[in-house]
């Protein structure tokens, strides 16, 4: 069988051959692995848009944990990586779907190692196409998963910031980008607010004669209190200033109401 016909059975209706692909691209057997990688790099060149919308199906259908690994490693490696990046040649429509299908695994996966990849995905993808405002949902979605009471979301979005924190860190550019997004700048500082209200009450607080400024801090608080300082350095304070007081004003508010209702 030539290399296009096999090209096209991998890439078909039928996810076993592309499955099949993956297993071979894990194998000890060099001939196996050889020959798997050579497809791959076809398959590559020639239909990128199929191939990555193959490896999101796997994602979502597959029921092995090693081949779902396998997917998420070589998916992050064809959207983020500089030797085999295809993002650019990629269809808006395989955008969609590929975002949204990492949006949702993340809500689905009950694998610790298998949700921490995807985390480490889609901050990898979001550093890159974020400046330019290509994932609009992305924020939306993590003050959906922060505000949920799911242990899992919470730890997912705690992930992901952190991930996130070290590119935009890293990346010179990354402020003067980041006052272009007025919507993406408040919904992270609401974020981060948040994040600062992780604190572990105690009842012997109130009868205490030592006063311990760090009593009841969580790795939530410091994660908020750091990247809140980060935040403010890098965009300075005619960005965030008007931000913050508007964030603040809301809470005011939310706890404002919460007093009069237990009067």
């Amino acid at each position: 069988m030539d290399q296009q016909s096999q090209l096209a059975i991998i890439l078909g209706s039928d996810t076993v051959p592309f499955e099949t692909l993956i297993s071979h691209l894990m194998s000890s057997s060099n001939e196996q692995h050889s020959h798997a990688e050579a497809l791959f790099n076809v398959c590559k060149q020639s239909d990128p848009d199929a191939l990555c919308l193959h490896f999101a199906n796997l994602l979502q259908v597959c029921a092995q944990p090693d081949t779902r690994v396998m997917a998420v490693i070589l998916l992050r490696r064809l959207l983020t990586r500089d030797d085999s990046y295809i993002w650019p040649r990629l269809n808006v429509s395989t955008y969609s779907s590929i975002k949204s299908v990492l949006l949702n695994q993340i809500q689905v996966e009950t694998s610790q190692s298998l949700s921490k990849k995807l985390c480490d995905t889609v901050s990898e993808l979001a550093s890159s196409i974020l400046p330019e405002n290509g994932w609009p949902e992305l924020l939306p979605f993590m003050f959906q998963c922060v505000s949920s009471d799911s242990p899992r979301f919470y730890e997912s979005t705690f992930l992901i910031f952190a991930q996130l924190s070290q590119y935009i860190g890293a990346n010179e550019r990354a402020p003067g980008m980041m006052r272009k997004l007025p919507q993406f700048i408040s919904r992270l500082f609401a974020i981060l607010v948040r994040l600062l209200l992780d604190i572990k009450d105690d009842a012997a607080w109130h009868t205490a004669e030592v006063e311990d400024e760090d009593a009841g801090e969580t790795s939530n608080y410091a994660v908020g209190q750091e990247c809140l300082d980060r935040l403010a350095i890098s965009l300075g304070g005619n960005t965030i200033v008007p931000v913050a007081s508007e964030q603040f004003q809301l809470i005011w508010l939310l706890l404002s109401g919460k007093s009069i209702m237990l009067r």
